[in-house]
C-alpha cells in the first residue's frame, strides 16, 4: 500500500472525523437529556482516505458488508483473494478483520464508482495505484496500521 501525502485529503479526513465527534456529542446530549446513556460505538473503528489521480474519497469501517456496497472490481477481488464477505479470511486467517469491513475498500469503491460509473474497469492492477492516508480511529484520533487484508488487496 502506498502512503498519500496529500494535504487536502488529510484535511477532508480530519474534517469528517471532527464532524463525527460533533454529531456523537449532540446525540449523547439528547440521550442524556432523555435519561439514556450515549454509546461510544457511534464511531466506526477506522477511517481512512484514498486518492487516485485527482479523485479523493473517505471510507469508514463497517460491521456488515454487502456486495452492493462495492464496485464490482473490488467485490470480485475481495472474494477471490480473501474469501466470503463478513467472515474471516480463509486465505489469510491471521487478520483480525472480517472480509469487506475495512475502510479502505469503501474509499476505493467510492472513487471507482465515480470515475467508472458504467463499471467497465476490471484490471486488478488499478488497485495498486491507489494512495491511502494513514488509518485513524475516529473515537480516539489514534493512528493504526493497515491490516493484512488491506495489504493483500492493495499491495
Amino acid at each position: 500500500m502506498v502512503l498519500s501525502h496529500n494535504k487536502k485529503l488529510y484535511d477532508e479526513l480530519f474534517e469528517k472525523i471532527a464532524r463525527m465527534h460533533d454529531e456523537v456529542d449532540y446525540r449523547r446530549h439528547l440521550n442524556y437529556y432523555h435519561g439514556q446513556g450515549g454509546k461510544w460505538k457511534s464511531y466506526p473503528c477506522v477511517s481512512v482516505g484514498a486518492e487516485f489521480g485527482a479523485a479523493l474519497a473517505i471510507g469508514h469501517h463497517r460491521y456488515v458488508s454487502r456486495a452492493e456496497d462495492f464496485h464490482p472490481l473490488v467485490y470480485h477481488l475481495l472474494t477471490v483473494r480473501l474469501g466470503e464477505l463478513n467472515s474471516y479470511s480463509t486465505n489469510y486467517p491471521a487478520c483480525k478483520n472480517r472480509v469487506g469491513h475495512c475502510a479502505e475498500n469503501y474509499a476505493v469503491s467510492n472513487i471507482l464508482s465515480r470515475i467508472d460509473p458504467d463499471k467497465y474497469i476490471y484490471d486488478d492492477k488499478v488497485l495498486g495505484q491507489f494512495r491511502f492516508t494513514k488509518a485513524f480511529q475516529p473515537r480516539t484520533w489514534k493512528n493504526v496500521d493497515w491490516c493484512a487484508n488491506c495489504h493483500i488487496m492493495f499491495d
